[in-house]
């Protein structure tokens, strides 16, 4: 049957894009700032010239695009190694060893585990168990050169979980030969056995470069923090507490059908460690919906999060606080601003009557339609940090574009932050350059990424909560009261990284 004879019917749910289809929309997207804004400009002149609507309501489109003043910040130092500071590249670095090692020096215990068990593991586990410890003592962490090691089929996994949880193994470092099995380890490790997890998949243990790269997202899950950014805590005096917050929603072809919600505060005064709180949004009014943006429970999350920042800062309470929110559309601002700013400041009447911290609310956006090309056609993409704060945004309210990021492929784009509230009096250069080196404090790789680590964290916290709620008919045996029930033991770990 000739495919142009088909008619596809109505109603259907599309079906989740696959991996390499995705991959492949991306490699097709990736088209470099000169070649995307010369397309733009034949496509307007074309308009222009051509269609009819648009010289009957007497529209006028722009010949070219627009001129923009902009600023390029400059990149912040980092500690390695608990002595060695080091001035920062704009956009990526190499890391000379952790700047806080898990384990300080003591061996740790770990595991090796083939899930399912597949006929190629035996290579794959002896590249992993010669190369592994052979990177982690290049950044400060000893690992044991004889893991357990274990062809472990699904049906087993609760078993070994729990038996190398007793043996003492710091983490478990899981093969995967089937992808679908990532979501039913997150939840054995993260919500009922409370074991670190560090997954990769076999095809990726042939690239270069991965077990530094996993290195990272261990350290991380372990305790330790990677580098410290010494510019983020000029004042030491002055103790800030960041938030990063994202709604996630569901797809159409989704079984669980609610929001989740993630709330990330640090920990530490560093800026470098954050705890986390995940829970499942309410539906909305109409009930046929599950796209709540307001976050539930904003006051018992935030007091939650404040509880366990005094924890680890012996008792002293933070003088700033700046929550960076994701996901919220400008018809939202309203809305989302009055019951969360409120929230949040009750949760701090609640955790300290009288205390009344300096509050900043921001949010981030990245889909909007902006885009930047440098005015010298021989440079590729605009460089990290480049700011831009007048003639296209808002006249009078406070908001500025940011490119963070240094660009791989394809044309950068820079996120839109709107300062929906400040009580701190940030001057722009100040809270823009806090902005920028908070991009530069992201975990999971020597790069500065998009938009602050927080919100990144934030993002990755909900998108896990999807891992644990994948393929359940009943999510109601993860919740109390809406909130997933995470394993104690990794309250204070960030083990969504």
């Amino acid at each position: 049957m000739p495919m142009e004879l088909l008619n596809i019917l109505p109603f259907q749910a599309p079906n989740a894009s696959k991996a390499d289809v995705a991959s492949e929309v991306i490699r097709c997207a990736a088209v470099r700032p000169q070649e995307r804004f010369q397309e733009l400009q034949t496509f307007s002149n074309s308009m222009l010239k051509s269609h009819p609507l648009i010289k009957q309501f007497g529209l006028t489109l722009q010949s070219r695009p627009v001129d923009v003043s902009a600023r390029v910040l400059q990149p912040p130092s980092a500690a390695f190694d608990r002595s060695r500071v080091i001035p920062l590249k704009p956009g990526s670095w190499t890391s000379p060893g952790f700047y806080d090692p898990a384990g300080h020096g003591v061996e740790l215990l770990w595991a090796i585990l083939c899930v399912p068990p597949d006929r190629r593991s035996q290579g794959h586990v002896q590249k992993v168990i010669r190369e592994l410890p052979r990177a982690a003592e290049r950044v400060g962490i000893r690992l044991s050169s004889r893991p357990h090691l274990s062809q472990c089929p699904m049906g087993e996994l609760n078993r070994k979980f729990d038996e190398f949880s007793r043996q003492g193994c710091a983490f478990l470092l899981l093969i995967l030969y089937d992808e679908h099995a990532y979501p039913a380890i997150k939840r054995l490790s993260d919500l009922q056995i409370g074991i670190r997890t560090q997954c990769v998949r076999s095809r990726t243990l042939d690239k270069p470069n991965v077990f530094p790269n996993l290195l990272l997202k261990i350290n991380g899950k372990l305790g330790g923090i990677n580098w410290q950014i010494p510019d983020l805590i000029k004042n030491g005096d002055e103790l800030i507490m960041v938030f990063g917050a994202d709604v996630t929603h569901p797809a159409q072809t989704q079984q669980v059908r609610k929001s989740v919600a993630a709330v990330i505060g640090s920990v530490s005064p560093d800026l470098m460690r954050y705890g986390v709180v995940i829970r499942q949004q309410a539906t909305t009014e109409k009930g046929n919906k599950a796209a709540r943006e307001i976050i539930d429970d904003m006051r018992l999350i935030v007091k939650e999060l404040l509880q366990l920042y005094l924890r680890n800062t012996n008792g002293r309470f933070p003088t700033r606080m700046i929550f960076y929110r994701d996901g919220v559309s400008e018809g939202q601002f309203e809305n989302v601003l009055v019951e969360e700013l409120a929230a949040i400041q009750r949760a701090c009447s609640d955790v300290r009557p009288g205390e009344e911290p300096a509050i900043t609310y921001i949010v981030v956006q990245k889909r909007h339609h902006i885009r930047f090309k440098p005015s010298d056609p021989r440079v590729r993409n605009v460089e990290p940090g480049t700011v831009v704060d007048t003639e296209i945004t808002h006249p009078r309210e406070f908001d500025f574009y940011l490119c963070s990021q240094d660009g791989i492929q394809g044309t950068s784009k820079p996120a839109h932050y709107h300062v929906l509230y400040d009580d701190s009096n940030w001057t722009s250069d100040a809270l823009q350059m806090f902005t920028y080196h908070l991009c530069y404090a992201y975990m999971r790789c020597t790069r500065s990424v998009s938009y602050p680590a927080p919100t990144y964290y934030s993002h990755l916290a909900a998108f896990r909560a999807r891992d644990w709620l994948s393929g359940l008919d009943q999510p109601a045996v993860l919740l109390d009261s809406g909130r997933f029930r995470v394993h104690t033991s990794q309250v204070d770990g960030m083990f969504y990284l």
